[in-house]
């Protein structure tokens, strides 16, 4: 499939290394023109923010330092911000998860999937609210899925278990995330028509395909609980059913003979335990 291409300037080189995983993440974030903005640092930033910022052609732009090589809104729509044979910046923790610590610095060998999805919500009252201003900005989309989860205590810095404040109550009780917003069928659909390609073009093996809460647990909790892992992986790696045993049929008198008879003459000509075992049958 053709995707459509808007290149971020976040990239750099794979070494020499080739794709041999894939780690999925959600963006936090809203539509998916706005954050693909984002990490192509086309998000103007205000007079007064003088650091985390990049000047092209006399204006200040937020600099991301982060990008991904795909990026999947909840329409369903896919946009590829880095080539393949590049290196995107999506997982530069080196707090790996064993099963990927072998092939060395992620970002070199593993191809970076943004899901668009906010992830955790807060509810107060009978609203729900995601991150922005300090969670103030209301959440308006599907009907959370209500899955209670524990963050670490590093986790952003405590961003989900403060909300950014420095002081008074947390906003998350003892870092426990209870609503989280749920991917939308186009997204799944697109998501497994995306990795299925993937896993096709570069041989990807079901154990070299995580979330980013798998490779960096102790600040991350993306593609979160929302996320359908069992389905989608279950549709590209479909088990191998074991075929029934054959059921064997008791033996009758006469074949118990013809055994015996062959047993005593020391019969071994070819094709002979064949026909054993169609006497068996």
């Amino acid at each position: 499939m053709t995707y459509e291409y808007i290149p971020s300037p976040n990239k750099s080189s794979r070494k020499g290394n080739q794709v041999g995983g894939l780690i999925a993440h959600f963006t936090a974030g809203g539509s998916l023109n706005s954050t693909v903005r984002y990490m192509c640092n086309k998000i103007v930033a205000p007079d007064s923010v003088n650091s985390g910022v990049v000047t092209i052609d006399g204006v200040k732009y937020y600099d991301a330092q982060a990008s991904c090589h795909y990026m999947t809104g909840r329409e369903g729509k896919t946009i590829r911000l880095v080539p393949e044979n590049e290196a995107a910046w999506h997982a530069g923790s080196k707090t790996t998860k064993p099963k990927l610590q072998a092939k060395g610095a992620l970002n070199l060998w593993t191809i970076g999937h943004e899901i668009c999805n906010w992830g955790g919500l807060l509810k107060r009252g009978d609203k729900f609210y995601c991150w922005p201003s300090n969670w103030t900005k209301e959440y308006k989309g599907p009907t959370p899925l209500h899955i209670l989860r524990k963050c670490q205590p590093a986790v952003g810095d405590d961003f989900y278990r403060t909300g950014g404040k420095t002081d008074g109550e947390p906003l998350f009780a003892e870092g426990i995330i209870e609503y989280w917003e749920p991917y939308t069928a186009e997204q799944i659909k697109s998501v497994t028509t995306l990795w299925k390609e993937l896993i096709e073009r570069y041989q990807i093996s079901r154990e070299f395909i995580a979330g980013h809460e798998e490779v960096d647990p102790t600040r991350k909790i993306d593609p979160g609980p929302a996320f359908p892992w069992d389905d989608i992986l279950d549709e590209l790696y479909p088990k191998m059913v074991a075929p029934e045993p054959e059921e064997l049929k008791p033996l009758e008198e006469d074949q118990i003979y013809e055994l015996s008879l062959s047993k005593k003459e020391g019969r071994n000509e070819p094709g002979f335990c064949t026909s054993i075992l169609s006497i068996l049958r």
